[in-house]
């Protein structure tokens, strides 16, 4: 097996189970997904044939392979956890100020101007419907 796809399995390996290169018997390069994993592309696929190398190296991306979601177990209670505006504020604000990196600090900026914007439009709306009232 080349280097890369062994390289492949190993840094694919959370959703790669197995790369067997059949190049040499006229066949093809076979990859197949860990139980539960499926190419996007095929959403009940999860043994797929290549041509090349370059191609199961493309084709084999974390973008490119999913895993749904387990159902939730008979009786459990899916509970959804949405922050307030008031408790996201601070970390907008410190992620603002001191985020790692220049892209986290850019996001946290846009996030708090687009609040500004929603906030800034919700306001012209009551004003606009006092002022017909």
């Amino acid at each position: 097996m080349s280097k890369t796809l062994e390289k492949l399995r190993g840094t694919r390996a959370e959703w790669i189970a197995h790369i067997d290169d059949e190049r040499a018997d006229g066949g093809s390069i076979i990859v197949t997904l860990r139980d539960g994993w499926h190419f996007d592309d095929e959403r009940d696929c999860g043994v797929r044939g290549f041509d090349s190398v370059r191609e199961v190296e493309v084709s084999t991306r974390r973008s490119d392979v999913y895993r749904p979601e387990p159902e939730p177990a008979e009786g459990a209670k899916i509970v959804e956890l949405v922050p307030t505006w008031e408790g996201v504020i601070p970390l907008l604000v410190e992620a603002a100020a001191n985020g790692t990196t220049t892209e986290a600090r850019k996001t946290a900026m846009d996030e708090l101007r687009r609040l500004a914007r929603i906030v800034d439009e919700r306001n012209a709306e009551i004003r606009a419907q006092k002022a017909a009232a």
